[in-house]
């Protein structure tokens, strides 16, 4: 990381509101972001990295444009730092809380997906999934009522054919262990609101 570059940041930020209102003043451009995974607490990481779309708003900042399949603390519409090394755009820090949380749904069965996919976006959720696999991400922007399906998918989860965990929560929970579990899994450090 450049020298000072976090403290640069880090000053920009004390003033949310009006680093928000200058964001999205300023061109955009599309950017892929890529991600280091860590290994989580069962040793598992499926992949090394994972690249999000990011949309460029000022010189090594960017907010994130679509739904994190493996990726931890990092949510849609977060606004990240991230360093430009050997042609690539590597994501460093977590800027700004979007607001949006995170969960990733294992289903087995395919009617299973079906059913939890429908019942998200009736509720207001985005979903992606990649074909063939039985893992799904969703996406629960700020304005949609996290609980609600929250709660379906733990009336669903049977922990074998169907389970879900917590990628990124940033809508209010009273479950402080589920929290605390989200911070300590985070892909990339959180330096945010």
């Amino acid at each position: 990381m450049q020298p000072g570059l976090l403290k640069q940041f880090k000053t920009k930020l004390q003033n949310t509101k009006s680093y928000r209102r200058r964001s999205i003043m300023t061109s955009q451009s599309l950017k892929k972001i890529t991600f280091k995974l860590n290994q989580d607490m069962e040793d598992y990481r499926p992949l090394e990295f994972e690249s999000l779309w990011g949309i460029q708003i000022k010189p090594h900042t960017y907010k994130v444009d679509n739904i994190p399949y493996y990726i931890y603390g990092v949510s849609k519409g977060d606004i990240i730092l991230a360093i430009e090394s050997n042609k690539q755009i590597h994501a460093s820090h977590l800027l700004y809380r979007g607001g949006h949380s995170t969960l990733r749904v294992f289903a087995e069965n395919k009617s299973d997906r079906i059913k939890i996919i429908n019942y998200a976006k009736k509720n207001g959720a985005q979903c992606t999934s990649q074909k063939g696999s039985s893992l799904l991400a969703i996406d629960i922007p700020p304005s949609i009522d996290f609980h609600k399906i929250d709660a379906f998918l733990s009336n669903q989860s049977d922990n074998k054919t169907i389970a879900y965990e917590d990628a990124c929560l940033q809508h209010t929970i009273s479950d402080i262990n589920r929290i605390n579990e989200c911070y300590s899994l985070s892909t990339i450090p959180i330096w945010a609101n």
